[in-house]
């Protein structure tokens, strides 16, 4: 060995570089803290994933509301439409009872609004809202409209009073 091999130190390899002595020849590498190791590239995919299928999960659900939500909207506004039918009546033209029962809302079997079916019916009700026999001056119109969603049959009723005047 010569002087120089001998005086030459190995030192401690310092935290941002590595030494990697080969024989005679020091190779040094850098470790630089700036990049990602697999690992911490595999778990934030897997963040990453399980929150898209969480999001893609949502989007069916949204579609089934939506669907709902217009389904009853519609029924709402049949409702509100054959209401007003016998609201814009004289008084004393509305008959009493069921004056329909369960009719298609459309005859046509193509149309959207064919799956919906009617009924109103008109009592007489006194002060208190309690069904009466005679004329009371005041009638009690209940339209109610029925449609099937996912198999199960739905309702929606609206009610309205109609004062003699």
């Amino acid at each position: 060995m010569t002087n120089t091999q001998k005086n030459k130190k190995i030192t401690k390899p310092q935290s941002s570089s590595t030494n990697l002595v080969v024989g005679h020849w020091s190779l040094g590498f850098r470790n630089s803290n700036k990049g990602f190791t697999l690992i911490e590239v595999i778990f934030a995919l897997g963040i990453f994933a399980v929150g898209i299928v969480a999001i893609l999960a949502l989007f069916p659900k949204g579609i089934i509301l939506g669907r709902q939500s217009k389904e009853t909207t519609v029924a709402a506004n049949l409702a509100q439409e054959k209401t007003e039918e016998y609201i814009s009546q004289n008084y004393d033209d509305i008959p009493i009872g069921n004056i329909e029962v369960r009719l298609k809302a459309d005859s046509d079997p193509n149309s959207q609004l064919y799956k919906y079916e009617r009924s109103v019916t008109v009592e007489y009700v006194d002060s208190n809202l309690s069904v009466s026999i005679a004329d009371t001056g005041l009638k009690k119109i209940v339209t109610d409209v029925y449609w099937k969603e996912s198999g199960r049959e739905k309702s929606l009723q609206i009610v309205r009073l109609l004062n003699k005047k």
